[in-house]
């Protein structure tokens, strides 16, 4: 999809929104962990804040290393690369147990978690804004943006109907994390298809071919063609 006024690149909507959208896996997956580490792990909302710190600090790290990656590898590679993180992350994830504790059950995949999205999240933004002219950059970055919240929004509604699916109506803690566990996987699954997206949208864009006559001539320029030369000879005679 290409906006109408754009430049000859055009500002290609597709690049950013869905791989955004995928990213929705983040605030759906960070609702499932809270629910579980308080509901059924037993732990403070202060408490389980302080432990998410560890996400926090890989996010910011994956996003500050995307930025030189990206250089080099392209945002095709690191996009893809973040959200197979955070795809990998989830299914880590999906092995919370009902007598579980926070550094066999919630750590390494929140660590894993946070750098996958903060290298997937700054790649998407790139490609976002890739192509796009300096008096488009605040349209694609609100698209982008859109995008993100509308795929948050239904990330959470999904994520949480899984759960509660799966746990069903007065369920107990071991019930409750099979609803946990089922509502990871599907996070997993809506990661890896970011991925997927990534490998086919970011994709180099191949630079325009010439016409066959040549580029066009400066305006009023003369013709570059054999007529020069006759009109040269006809005032000669």
């Amino acid at each position: 999809m290409r906006l109408r006024g754009s430049q000859s690149r055009g500002l290609t909507v597709t690049r950013g929104s869905p791989p955004h959208a995928c990213l929705a896996c983040e605030p759906g997956t960070l609702l499932i962990v809270t629910l579980y580490a308080q509901e059924v792990l037993g732990y403070s909302a202060v408490r389980f804040g302080l432990m998410t710190a560890v996400m926090t600090v890989t996010s910011a790290a994956g996003a500050y290393t995307a930025q030189a990656a990206v250089t080099r590898a392209g945002v095709r590679l690191v996009g893809a690369a973040g959200m197979t993180l955070a795809g990998t992350a989830c299914l880590v994830l999906t092995q919370v147990s009902a007598n579980g504790s926070y550094w066999p059950d919630l750590f390494f995949g929140l660590l894993v978690f946070g750098a996958g999205l903060g290298s997937a999240f700054v790649a998407a933004q790139i490609a976002a804004l890739t192509g796009a002219a300096e008096r488009e950059s605040g349209l694609a970055a609100g698209l982008a943006d859109s995008s993100f919240n509308i795929g948050s929004a239904l990330g959470i509604a999904i994520l949480s109907t899984v759960a509660v699916a799966r746990a069903g109506p007065g369920a107990g803690p071991g019930a409750m994390t099979e609803g946990f566990q089922a509502a990871f996987a599907v996070a997993a699954g809506i990661a890896l298809l970011g991925a997927l997206l990534a490998v086919l949208l970011f994709r180099p864009r191949a630079p325009a071919a010439r016409s066959a006559a040549g580029p066009a001539p400066a305006p009023g320029a003369e013709p570059l063609d054999g007529r020069r030369g006759s009109n040269a000879g006809t005032r000669g005679q």
